[in-house]
């Protein structure tokens, strides 16, 4: 995880208000998970100082509340399969509005769709896979790790919430922020990172993540790192 310059709590002991050293004037409002080890946090728009940060906080709570209700909505709609007594028909097509499968476009303006919810996309559709026997349990628990707890913190240390602002350099920082890491866990993880690229923004129409799926960083993925790890 990146340094952080400042660090201060909010919303009465909630979640946390963070300005990271390799992102200085950005503050981040950060909350732990229930029950699971992990965070989950947002940009706090607008904010300048650390005192405008903690009074523009609880927008950022309810960001991220909102953002974990499309999430929900999303998670529920894809594990129903026709419903009992329903209409079979009609339920696929809610599950492919809320939870598009890859091939079928991102919903919204791309511009729009948040880092966390496309990776939720992303995933109830490999888990779609893994139920139909085309993908290994353990290989979905590997993708989930990576991609919701590195990944979306990742991108949102850089400052970015949308995958609209995806592009080319946007993970030339990533083999510092995991330096913590062995070389063989940064390969697996940017592995994970260039499907998720390539096999979901790139064919959901995201041009600029054709970019980042063909940089050199992420074809690291698949060699030996070179002279470019530190």
């Amino acid at each position: 995880m990146p340094a952080a310059l400042q660090k201060v709590t909010a919303l009465g002991g909630r979640g946390t208000i963070l300005e990271y050293a390799n992102r200085p004037g950005r503050f981040f409002y950060r909350e732990l998970v229930e029950g699971q080890r992990r965070y989950r946090s947002v940009l706090i728009k607008g904010a300048s100082t650390i005192e405008e940060a903690q009074l523009l906080a609880i927008d950022a709570y309810g960001e991220l509340r909102e953002q974990q209700s499309k999430v929900t909505a999303g998670n529920s709609t894809s594990q129903q399969q026709g419903g009992v007594g329903g209409s079979p028909g009609k339920n696929q097509q809610e599950r492919k509005r809320k939870n598009p499968s890859p091939n079928e476009g991102l919903a919204g303006s791309v511009s729009e769709i948040t880092v966390a919810e496309a990776v939720e996309q992303f995933l109830n559709a490999q888990a779609e896979k893994c139920a139909a026997g085309m993908l290994k349990e353990g290989t979905l628990k590997e993708k989930r790790q990576v991609l919701r707890t590195h990944l979306v913190p990742y991108l949102e240390s850089e400052g970015l919430s949308t995958v609209g602002e995806i592009e080319r350099m946007t993970f030339e920082r990533y083999l510092l922020y995991r330096r913590e890491t062995t070389k063989l866990t940064k390969r697996k993880e940017l592995s994970i990172i260039r499907d998720f690229t390539r096999n979901h923004l790139v064919r959901n129409g995201l041009e600029k993540a054709d970019q980042v799926s063909r940089s050199a960083l992420v074809d690291y993925s698949g060699m030996g790192f070179g002279h470019r790890e530190r």
